[in-house]
């Protein structure tokens, strides 16, 4: 069994730029730039920076949550390689 330590070491696991996106990630994209484009259509430059800034934004919390869901399981994956080992 290879090193898990050495594996993200190494870059070959865990590496954000490694995780293919999946079909169903490309179908929600595929919608989203839809709806964006509409919502965009009549909207004049002011708005239209306004509309920018906000799914910045949202992206910004998504990908705090994300993160902090991550940063959970992970640490309930430990605790239970502790509790596991300790049996």
């Amino acid at each position: 069994m290879k090193s898990i330590i050495e594996e993200i070491y190494f870059g070959n696991r865990g590496n954000y730029n490694n995780i293919k996106a999946g079909e169903k990630y490309f179908k929600v994209k595929e919608k989203y730039c839809e709806i964006f484009d509409k919502l965009e259509e009549g909207l004049n430059e002011e708005q239209k920076q306004l509309l920018d800034d906000l799914f910045i934004q949202s992206g910004g919390l998504e990908g705090e949550f994300a993160c902090t869901h991550f940063k959970e399981g992970f640490k309930l994956g430990m605790l239970v390689a502790i509790e596991v080992l300790g049996e």
